[in-house]
């Protein structure tokens, strides 16, 4: 069954080859970048596979890029291996940006990506990416793995300095999220149409709250809704801020009021 990313066979074969020679490096990239440490397990493992010629990578010059691959790799903590398709995100914010990928069976997933501020230590990366939203994910049988990529050197991240990522595979919800999808087809949505949507988020809310989850960022940005068959499926995506109730809990209380 073909996916939504076109990946070769062979370069399925070079990012298994890589990290069963690197377990401990998370991210296979499909460039190089100069500047560009000489040493890095990526450029070496490049150079002798034969996928880049020395007299190349010296021909670079500042802020260049040699592609090598046509996606980058990444390996979870699990040791699943996912291509992320290259190109745009399919969302970003305050916390990072989501790009889509897929397993070696073609399955689709969202990543998250997130940066962590340069000054954060080991123990706040460890415990960022045991994050509640993990947690929550883990619990609507979402999450497909993460993992923590050191970086060589302090790198720009969505206007801030960081020194590690976060990356986060979970099942990709299909569709647009609302906000486009409403805004796209503002003035030719019937009131029928208008009430399905509406009831459908409902539903979509009621469904985390089964399950004790609150999800704290209600906007149409954070629903997927996807037509099938002339039929309307809402799902909340985003739960960066969410939090799961305790047993008997009915309230949570935050620093700015109560939720």
């Amino acid at each position: 069954m073909p996916g939504l990313i076109t990946v070769q066979e062979k370069d399925w074969s070079i990012a298994e080859e890589f990290f069963r020679a690197n377990p401990k490096i998370p991210k296979l990239p499909r460039k190089i970048t100069y500047p560009y440490d000489p040493h890095d397990p990526v450029v070496t493992f490049y150079i002798r596979k034969s996928l880049v010629k020395e007299e190349d990578l010296k021909n670079l010059k500042s802020g260049q890029k040699l592609n090598v691959l046509s996606q980058s790799f990444l390996k979870t903590e699990g040791s699943d291996i996912f291509a992320l398709k290259p190109g745009e995100c399919i969302g970003s914010g305050g916390y990072g940006k989501v790009k889509v990928a897929e397993n070696k069976s073609a399955e689709a997933m969202a990543v998250k990506i997130e940066g962590i501020k340069k000054e954060a230590s080991q123990d706040k990366i460890k415990k960022a990416s045991q994050s509640a939203e993990r947690v929550i994910l883990e619990h609507l049988g979402r999450y497909k793995g993460n993992a923590i990529r050191i970086l060589s050197q302090p790198q720009d991240f969505l206007g801030r300095e960081i020194s590690a990522k976060i990356y986060t595979a979970q099942k990709l919800i299909p569709g647009k999220d609302m906000y486009v999808a409403l805004l796209a087809s503002f003035g030719n949505i019937s009131p029928c149409e208008e009430y399905n949507i509406a009831l459908e988020a409902c539903r979509a809310i009621k469904y985390l709250h089964q399950r004790s989850i609150i999800h704290g960022d209600i906007k149409p940005e954070n629903f997927m809704i996807n037509v099938v068959n002339e039929q309307i499926f809402v799902d909340t995506i985003d739960f960066g801020i969410s939090k799961r109730l305790k047993p008997g809990q009915t309230v949570i209380h935050s620093t700015g009021g109560m939720i």
